[in-house]
């Protein structure tokens, strides 16, 4: 995969200076021209080729056109490289809906890849169900991302893992409030150099058992170097 600054042309995606009416293709607005960032990320994952990179830029994403469950699906089933400009601090994404990653990337090196992005709650849902559900194989990256301040009193965790093989590097799980943090079932979940800091479940469990991550006999869960500090689960379930 080329890197963001090898000379290849990637789209931008920019909420704050960004336009519908601009190409995408350069960060900042080229006088005499559409060239500029976009404002939307569905304005640029369509038109994406595979493997492409999408840099995000400093702002809030939310709303249909940035957060839609079908622009997942696009950026999954192409292998794009979703990337913040400046890191997870500034680089928000508000979801509002189930997202679902699942599709199985046979190289290493074009695997989908979020980087360097902030993920939390925009609108709680109306029905019971995960906030991202990776399954079918898909072996999606995450680097460097924040999974924070969700909140679910149901048993569906924030992230919800089938039959899939995602990696957790550099990532930051923190003051969340729900029953389940991470459901896994017949997957292969790996998660590397992370922090899980400062979750909590809701003020009853409903008969449901408590945990953070939740992994059945048939999941390969590896842990490295990821240190749980200011949790409090109020039963003693499986991690």
């Amino acid at each position: 995969r080329p890197e963001i600054m090898g000379g290849e042309v990637v789209p931008y995606v920019d909420p704050v200076n960004g336009s519908t009416n601009y190409t995408g293709t350069s960060p900042f607005k080229v006088p005499y021209s559409n060239d500029g960032p976009a404002k939307e990320i569905a304005q640029v994952t369509w038109q994406a080729n595979d493997y492409d990179i999408v840099v995000l830029m400093n702002g809030n994403y939310t709303g249909p056109q940035n957060t839609d469950p079908y622009i997942f699906l696009e950026i999954d089933f192409k292998s794009l490289y979703v990337v913040s400009a400046y890191g997870p601090e500034n680089c928000k994404i508000g979801l509002e809906d189930t997202v679902t990653l699942n599709n199985r990337s046979y190289y290493d090196e074009v695997l989908t890849l979020f980087s360097g992005i902030t993920f939390t709650l925009h609108t709680m849902h109306s029905n019971p169900r995960p906030y991202v559900r990776i399954a079918n194989g898909s072996n999606v990256n995450f680097r460097n991302c924040v999974f924070t301040d969700f909140y679910s009193q149901t048993p569906f965790a924030i992230l919800d893992i089938s039959q899939a093989s995602p990696i957790f590097k550099n990532c930051t799980f923190k003051n969340n409030h729900t029953l389940r943090l991470i459901n896994a079932s017949n997957a292969s979940v790996k998660i590397e150099n992370s922090v899980f800091t400062e979750n909590e479940n809701g003020p009853q469990d409903n008969g449901y058992e408590l945990a953070i991550i939740n992994a059945n006999f048939q999941t390969n869960l590896i842990l490295k170097n990821c240190p749980f500090t200011r949790s409090h689960f109020i039963t003693s379930a499986m991690l």
